[in-house]
């Protein structure tokens, strides 16, 4: 039976994995009538310009903005190992709003880079790593809310019933 720890899972390690697939193409400077592309080359795109595609990992640096795009993908990890090694009483209610503050972050920071490359470099579309990465951002931001009210049912029930 799959339960909502396993679905908690499967979204981190979606979000973990979309830094290394393509979030965005540049469609204002590509040629719309190219040759037909191969599954391996839609998958993983190889051969085209640089600048092409915008990856997670391209945005890693040792700066404060490298650190908020490793936070923006790892959260979800993170904050999965952090609810397994604390007591519950020091985690209960502060943990779930920590994970949906993280993911309005998360969100609101994927926007901020295609926005900024759209400045730069022209108009991005979204690819499948940046639909999956808002998919388990999405999922991931729920189950935090479905925690959060949980618990709150459970701290307004009266000790005796």
């Amino acid at each position: 039976m799959i339960t909502l720890k396993h679905v908690r899972l499967v979204a981190a390690i979606a979000l973990l994995c979309s830094i290394c697939l393509p979030l965005g193409q540049c469609s204002s400077f590509t040629d719309t009538h190219h040759q037909i592309e191969s599954f391996s080359h839609k998958l993983f795109p190889h051969d085209s310009a640089p600048g092409d595609y915008l990856y997670g990992y391209m945005l890693l640096f040792p700066c404060l903005f490298g650190l908020i795009n490793l936070l923006a993908f790892t959260y979800p990890v993170v904050t999965i190992l952090i609810g397994r090694y604390i007591p519950k009483r020091f985690g209960s209610i502060g943990l779930p709003l920590l994970e949906i503050f993280l993911c309005c972050i998360s969100m609101a920071w994927l926007n901020y880079i295609l926005l900024a490359a759209t400045l730069g470099f022209g108009r991005y579309d979204l690819l499948y790593g940046g639909y999956i990465y808002i998919g388990a951002n999405i999922i991931f931001g729920f189950t935090a809310i479905y925690n959060l009210l949980r618990l709150g049912r459970t701290a307004l029930k009266p000790n005796g019933v």
